[in-house]
């Protein structure tokens, strides 16, 4: 007896689909814990450049004044 074209299984089983959405989970887990830490790795740095940039502009500004700079002492307890 011949088999009916529509007798054959297609698609996945449940187990396989919950196996592709934990594989998924996962993956999406390493990736977001991944962004975070570039995320605040780049607004730790961006940070640390803008307080050189400003560093800068004000021994820039300090040699550009003439001022006599004078010098400090600190008061040891």
């Amino acid at each position: 007896m011949r088999a009916s074209r529509f007798s054959r299984n297609y698609g996945f089983t449940l187990i396989e689909i919950a196996v592709a959405i934990a594989i998924l989970g996962v993956a999406l887990t390493t990736l977001v814990g991944l962004h975070s830490s570039y995320l605040n790795t780049y607004l730790r740095e961006q940070q640390r450049v803008r307080a050189a940039l400003f560093g800068k502009q004000l021994l820039t500004a300090l040699e550009l004044s003439n001022e006599e700079i004078q010098l400090g002492h600190s008061e040891e307890s």
